[in-house]
């Protein structure tokens, strides 16, 4: 009879852990598919310009993800949350705060030059570049982020080169600042069709270049280059008209203001 007792207190408590096992992979699951959920809520969201909203749903399945040990995924949104906070300008510590987080992660699971350390190294060069201005540190953020990215022709490679040559025009460095220029013309030649309308931010910045380097004809020419591809700056038309005003070509100057 002791045997006997012995025996369904084993069975019942072998079929209680059974239960509670089941019942715990079971939420997992739950909990799993309601982070896909909030993740694609997220991404919708932020397409539509809603980014304080997409941030909450960011947020919360990170939260999921982290609690079903979905390190990566939960980096993912670490990524995401960091990423609407700059898209809103938000001047808040909690974009470098969870961009580090994030990119310890990516570092420890995905390798130092996986793509997304690249992106996360280029997202907190845009935080500080906004926030402190072209220093040693963004430029450093920058650099990294176009060593992880140099060997693959992607619009990530052509903005970060566009990035750099941003920060050299500000020191003055024109002829640094072109080379980047024309690095990421090369990219972007490769990658967007001839009538895409991003090639304008190219011609304009060599535009700017030559005009600070005074060598105006040049400059007009990049202008009225990028002018062909939008129409719609009106910094490259006040350019025009400025120079044409000093030039005392009067009727000419009118036509860009």
């Amino acid at each position: 009879m002791l045997y006997i007792r012995y025996m369904k207190v084993f069975f019942i408590t072998l079929l209680l852990f059974i239960l509670s096992v089941n019942f715990g992979f079971g939420q997992a699951k739950v909990d799993t598919m309601e982070a896909h959920r909030l993740w694609v809520e997220g991404k919708s969201l932020g397409k539509d310009n809603k980014y304080f909203f997409a941030a909450k749903s960011f947020q919360k399945a990170g939260r999921l993800f982290e609690k079903s040990d979905f390190e990566v995924r939960y980096a993912d949104c670490l990524l995401k949350e960091a990423k609407q906070y700059a898209d809103m300008f938000l001047v808040t510590p909690k974009i470098p705060d969870l961009s580090n987080k994030a990119l310890k992660i990516y570092q420890n699971k995905l390798g130092t030059r996986h793509l997304k350390v690249g992106i996360l190294y280029r997202q907190l060069g845009d935080y500080y570049k906004y926030n402190l201005g072209y220093n040693e540190r963004v430029e450093a953020l920058f650099e990294k982020a176009a060593a992880i990215f140099k060997h693959k022709n992607n619009l990530w490679l052509a903005w970060i080169w566009n990035d750099l040559g941003n920060l050299y025009y500000r020191r003055a460095k024109y002829k640094q600042a072109i080379e980047y220029y024309n690095l990421c013309y090369q990219v972007l030649k490769i990658l967007l069709k001839p009538n895409d309308r991003r090639f304008f931010v190219y011609f304009s910045n060599i535009g700017n270049c030559s005009l600070e380097q005074r060598k105006y004809d040049l400059a007009i020419e990049y202008y009225k280059k990028a002018l062909s591809f939008e129409t719609k700056k009106e910094g490259v038309f006040k350019n025009l008209g400025s120079f044409y005003l000093k030039q005392k070509k009067y009727a000419i100057a009118l036509n860009y203001y």
